[in-house]
């Protein structure tokens, strides 16, 4: 709520005039939880399919924090976040408490026991928001390193799998299942300049990337300071069938 005390007209410097930034920051939370929308991206003809009116693509993005190793009786938090319209600019969101049974305790952490209520959830809500259900599933899955790959992409996979035929027995969306990593030691540097690579810079060239894998490394952000890490992208799972180009300029655009 805002008090006499905190509602301050003016800045730090100058009493008297408006702090634009911080009025306009306001705003523009006013304006997302009126329903608005305050940017819309502007995007290559490459990938204009995924932002059209009525594209019928949900875009998911699924994480699993855990306590510090000197907490172990503290359960790990699921987040999972979906997009609820076109732009995408309003989500969707699931957040789950994940305790580690004694009979699991072999089980790889990474593991989100809860996938299939979750995608049900983020599915019919999808479903009531706009009408009908998607055609097609893009998830961003982060968290989870390359010896754990098989074990936990395949659970999941399965569980959205199980999710979509409870819905109804035939309901198959497209699914694209992309794991994201910045747990690496690789970096890129210009051969022209000293400062960090610009922002967009794809590498998937087999020289760094792995050969017998689909993935590359994105640097989406610019950075002003210190050593930009470029994001590991693995796509491990692909039935909506998209090209390199497709792929990686969606997940670019979505950065934003």
């Amino acid at each position: 709520m805002i008090q006499w005390t905190n509602a301050v007209i003016g800045t730090k410097k100058d009493k008297n005039i408006w702090d634009y930034p911080k009025l306009s920051n306001i705003l523009l939370k006013i304006n997302t939880k009126l329903n608005g929308t305050n940017a819309v991206l502007k995007v290559h003809d490459v990938i204009e399919r995924f932002f059209s009116h009525g594209h019928r693509v949900m875009y998911v993005g699924a994480d699993l924090s855990h306590a510090p190793p000197s907490a172990r009786s503290q359960p790990s938090v699921v987040a999972v976040v979906a997009s609820a319209d076109d732009v995408p600019s309003r989500y969707f969101k699931e957040v789950y408490q994940q305790h580690r049974p004694e009979s699991a305790r072999n089980e790889s952490r990474e593991y989100i026991v809860d996938m299939k209520a979750i995608m049900k959830s983020l599915i019919q809500q999808y479903e009531q928001h706009r009408g009908y259900p998607p055609n097609a599933i893009v998830m961003y899955r982060d968290g989870i390193s390359e010896s754990e790959f098989d074990t936990v992409f395949e659970k999941e996979l399965t569980a959205i799998r199980e999710a979509c035929v409870e819905l109804s027995p035939v309901y198959r969306p497209y699914l694209t299942y992309i794991v994201v990593n910045k747990r690496h030691h690789t970096r890129f540097f210009p051969t022209n300049s000293d400062k960090n690579v610009q922002a967009g810079t794809v590498v998937d060239s087999h020289d760094i990337t792995n050969p017998t894998t689909y993935d590359f490394y994105l640097n989406s952000h610019h950075g002003a300071l210190g050593t930009s890490r470029p994001t590991h992208y693995h796509v491990l799972y692909d039935d909506n069938k998209l090209r390199p180009d497709e792929v990686q300029m969606l997940t670019y655009a979505l950065c934003y």
